[in-house]
């Protein structure tokens, strides 16, 4: 090859290398924008999207009626509690009150995601939408119920209420796991689980943004001073992008393992349906997959150059 044809074929390939680039940094972009809000749909950040699952309830059945009148019995007793949840409730709730809420359940539908949950009429209506307890129904409910007694009983702030319902609910059954062995027990390794759940969300989006940040610095290397540290650049966004996927693994095998213990407790008390969507999950993975592939090709291509 003489010098003529070298000049000719080096532009060609470092033209190609930006290109490559640019896409890079586009497809990274593009997952962490798409992580976010799978991850933080379905709170009051982000009202829609799809849901790491959802629950339609149903209060057909008589065994389901029951429940829910074990629901407003609870709640009578939430009222003698007032003290230890130093807040001021009515001593006692109407019963109109509770009807009202417990009509406020029949055919709707919850969605539940990491960072939160919205409850919707079943014509799609937002009705309400939380940050927090994301995919831990038993605090979600108690969230949705204290910020509904909050507001009929005319609470200053009502989501006080729930946070410490919420927190009442916590202690409660790590109270009774710490002195016994017992079947509720298993609230306690679910509550557990919905809050590593929060965590790997945390750091599957800290992992994306060294991505991306390492994707933009070194574009703009590369482009701008024709200088680019690759191997130490690729190893930093192969590493992060690796961990990003361990991550998200473990979060599906997380919300797997609690889909069994869910499906097994809502038909227990036949209270409504249970969805899993995986459509997202499918998504996720696909672009996932072509960022691996387009950031060990640019690399590729950097090498032949």
């Amino acid at each position: 090859m003489n010098k003529e044809e070298i000049y000719t074929i080096r532009p060609t390939r470092s033209k190609l290398l930006i290109v490559w680039s640019i896409l890079e940094l586009c497809t990274v972009s593009l997952l962490f924008a798409m992580s976010f809000f799978f991850l933080f749909a379905n709170s009051k950040l982000i009202q829609r999207g799809p849901p790491a699952f959802q629950l339609r309830i149903q209060s057909d059945s008589i065994f389901a009626k029951n429940t829910f009148q074990l629901v407003q019995q609870g709640l009578k007793f939430a009222t003698y509690l007032s003290n230890d949840l130093n807040i001021y409730i009515n001593e006692t709730i109407p019963e109109t009150y509770l009807q009202q809420i417990d009509s406020n359940y029949d055919n709707n539908l919850y969605q539940f995601n990491v960072f939160g949950f919205c409850r919707k009429t079943q014509f799609d209506k937002i009705l309400n939408c939380y940050n927090g307890q994301g995919i831990n129904i038993a605090a979600c409910f108690l969230q949705d119920i204290g910020t509904q007694l909050g507001n009929l009983t005319n609470q200053a702030d009502p989501s006080n209420v729930s946070t410490k319902l919420v927190s009442f609910y916590y202690n409660l059954v790590d109270q009774i796991c710490s002195d016994s062995d017992k079947k509720l027990c298993a609230l306690q390794t679910y509550n557990t689980m919905s809050r590593i759940v929060q965590y790997l969300g945390i750091s599957s989006l800290i992992c994306l943004a060294v991505t991306t940040a390492t994707s933009f610095f070194e574009m703009i290397g590369y482009c701008v001073f024709a200088k680019s540290l690759a191997r130490v650049f690729f190893i930093v966004k192969v590493i992060s992008m690796l961990v990003f996927v361990f991550t998200i693994c473990i979060l599906y095998c997380i919300i797997m393992v609690m889909k069994n213990f869910l499906t097994d407790l809502i038909t227990q008390f036949q209270i409504g349906t249970l969805e899993f969507p995986s459509i997202k999950w499918i998504t996720w993975g696909v672009l996932t997959l072509m960022c691996l592939i387009i950031v060990v090709k640019r690399y590729l291509i950097y090498q032949s150059i």
